[in-house]
């Protein structure tokens, strides 16, 4: 039996409980395979790090020496899978970004993100408040916002503090990728909360003059943990993607 292999990128401090939900909504046949956010030094070498973890695991299971690597991202991951995809548009053939706009970090993220670093210097890490990941989410969320706080926390404690400030000093600089998603021949969706503070609406303005807009999904609410808050939701939409042709 033959899978859709769809390779999988976690936001900051997810693993792959992350996928959890998402994967039992979804036909037996799409197989997600998550991917480690390596150590690195930069963004570059972060990417390239990722696509080689990708490419390897790609090519012992497929014979074939270009076979197609299908990407999906969420949030950070959704910015670091565009960014391959801008990278490597031969293999990458087909992207999806959840809860991210490929752009620079919003100004009060970015502030927050180095005043993180501050105090993780200074005073250490001991993990994200209740407070902090019910902010994250919508409080309708499918599964229940309780249970869905105690994910956000057990990953971060799994994770831990070398793990944060690797990803936050690897992924705080950012530039705009709608320029090369638009020079990209291939299946891109996207999927967001309409309320969602942490994405750049504005992005998504500019997006919708191009020819990108046309799958560009948006949820109800404001919660940005999507793969943990509608997994149903976007298991369909997976679906769709795995199966839409290039119309453009």
């Amino acid at each position: 039996m033959t899978h859709n292999k769809v390779y999988v990128l976690p936001g900051t401090m997810c693993n792959q409980r992350l996928w959890e939900a998402l994967s039992r909504e979804l036909n037996h046949q799409i197989k997600l395979v998550h991917c480690e956010i390596p150590n690195a030094n930069n963004l570059d070498e972060l990417c390239e790090k990722l696509f080689n973890d990708i490419v390897a695991d790609l090519v012992s299971s497929n014979p074939e020496p270009h076979a197609p690597i299908y990407l999906l991202g969420f949030s950070m991951g959704g910015y670091l899978a565009a960014y391959i995809a801008s990278k490597h548009p031969q293999q990458v053939k087909r992207l999806f970004v959840v809860a991210n706009s490929p752009t620079q970090l919003l100004a009060d993220e970015l502030s927050s993100r180095q005043a993180m670093l501050s105090f993780i210097e200074k005073n250490g890490y001991a993990g994200i408040s209740v407070k902090k990941a019910y902010g994250l989410i919508d409080r309708t969320s499918e599964l229940g916002s309780t249970s869905i706080v105690d994910t956000i926390q057990l990953m971060e404690r799994e994770l831990g503090e070398i793990a944060l400030i690797n990803q936050y000093r690897c992924t705080n600089e950012r530039i705009n990728l709608l320029p090369q998603l638009l020079t990209l021949n291939i299946p891109i969706y996207f999927y967001y909360s309409k309320a969602d503070k942490i994405i750049n609406h504005h992005w998504f303005q500019k997006l919708a003059q191009t020819h990108l807009n046309e799958h560009v999904y948006e949820a109800c609410g404001s919660g940005h943990m999507l793969p943990l808050e509608k997994p149903k939701e976007l298991a369909a939409l997976v679906s769709s993607w795995l199966t839409c042709s290039i119309n453009n």
